[in-house]
């Protein structure tokens, strides 16, 4: 590709200067020949944007020593990711353990809340079966709560 700069506005005189009040510095750049060739194969589609929100790439169980498989009543997990760390005054925000078919739980005291890596103690009351782990937070820039989920863990 090529590359060059421009100044587009009105100079006044051979005398004057430029003003970036009255001028404007362009970038031009223009496909080279290798580019035009492969430009009529290119193909498109069209996406959707993607949300951002908190991503749990997995979660570590300190009691049974397991990745994405157990929850142990009690015990502390490990969770991994981005985007995850929340407000912990609010209580909209947090790591919340819902089973199927029954009432969400939040987890907490946190021991550790940040961006990519919350330690988090998990309730003691947690009966057997199968959970989604769910971490709710306000991302950055936004006013709504979003949230990132992973499982099923089991707790036996």
């Amino acid at each position: 590709m090529q590359v060059s700069t421009s100044i587009s506005g009105v100079f006044e005189s051979t005398n004057d200067y430029f003003d970036s009040e009255r001028h404007k510095m362009n970038l031009n750049i223009s496909p080279g020949s290798r580019l035009q060739e492969v430009a009529d194969n290119i193909s498109s589609r069209k996406v959707t944007r993607r949300q951002r929100r908190p991503r749990i790439v997995h979660v570590k169980d300190y009691e049974s020593g397991t990745t994405n498989r157990k929850l142990t009543p009690g015990g502390v997990v490990e969770i991994y990711g981005s985007l995850l760390k929340h407000d912990p005054g609010d209580e909209e925000q947090g790591v919340f353990l819902i089973p199927k078919g029954g009432n969400e739980m939040k987890a907490g005291p946190f021991m550790q809340n940040k961006p990519s890596r919350l330690m988090v103690a998990l309730p003691d009351e947690l009966p057997a079966g199968e959970y989604e782990l769910e971490v709710r937070a306000i991302i950055r820039y936004n006013s709504s709560i979003r949230y990132g989920r992973i499982g099923p863990l089991k707790v036996s």
